[in-house]
């Protein structure tokens, strides 16, 4: 596994676990504010390994 993939599966577990409408989320603060924090990290990775060489 790359370096990159082990970022992507990261970040996106990540994104998951942050999900203000999962009940256990209230532990990383609830809301939409660490979603879309996660979120806009995951955005700029896929961004940087798709289109930056």
């Amino acid at each position: 596994m790359s370096a990159s993939t082990a970022i992507f599966v990261a970040l996106f577990t990540l994104a998951i676990a942050v999900l203000p409408t999962w009940k256990y989320s209230k532990v990383w603060g609830g809301g939409y504010t660490p979603s879309i924090f996660c979120s806009m990290m995951l955005a700029a990775h896929l961004y940087t390994v798709m289109f930056v060489k």
